[in-house]
């Protein structure tokens, strides 16, 4: 394989953990434990707290993680291409 598929990426979310953390009224906090162990963390806040809606950003950080997943693939994907000399 020499390309990361949305399907890929799909499966490792489909089996990804998620922790939802709230902080002072304002700033949510979503820890990913992907299937392989590795911790990804992302977080979403706003300046006044009457702004502030928990499913938004949930939805703001697991995007974050997606797409942090996308370029970690890239790179092991990367990697792995550089081990067989395929640069």
């Amino acid at each position: 394989m020499n390309k990361i598929t949305l399907e890929h990426i799909n499966n490792i979310l489909d089996n990804t953990k998620f922790e939802v953390d709230e902080k002072h009224g304002k700033l949510t906090i979503v820890t990913a434990l992907l299937p392989n162990g590795f911790t990804v963390t992302e977080s979403s806040g706003c300046v006044d707290p009457v702004n502030y809606d928990k499913n938004i950003g949930i939805g703001i950080c697991k995007r974050k993680i997606t797409d942090k997943i996308w370029y970690l693939e890239g790179y092991c994907l990367q990697q792995k291409l550089y081990e067989k000399g395929e640069k």
